[in-house]
């Protein structure tokens, strides 16, 4: 029989990650940012098995470049409508519902509007 020789005591080497760059930073800060104002306006907190899905959710929108402002006034604008009254609105949904949202409530160009004599 073999017998082995003990481990030698060599320093455990960090596996470090490389730094965040500036806009990783910006997109993180972002993310957050929109987490933030999403429990604010959903008024309760967020049950744990919902915090990934919501996150994802967030970092999708900040990645698109949308603003808390508009997560926040989108949020309030599908709890007005009668097709979400009572039910519960996700990130998941606002994500799906903010492009159209901000385009409906875009100002027309001037050159866009036709005038008539």
């Amino acid at each position: 029989m073999r017998l082995r020789r003990p481990p030698e005591d060599k320093p455990v080497k960090a596996k470090s990650k490389p730094a965040k760059t500036p806009d990783e930073v910006a997109l993180t800060e972002r993310q957050k940012s929109i987490m933030l104002a999403y429990r604010n306006v959903l008024g309760y907190p967020l049950a744990p098995a919902n915090e990934g899905r919501e996150n994802k959710a967030a970092q999708d929108l900040a990645r698109l470049g949308y603003d808390p402002a508009d997560v926040a006034a989108c949020y309030l604008d599908m709890q007005k409508d009668a097709f979400w009254h009572g039910k519960c609105v996700s990130l998941v949904s606002v994500s799906k519902q903010i492009g159209p949202f901000l385009k409906r409530n875009e100002p027309i160009p001037f050159d866009a509007v036709e005038t008539y004599g």
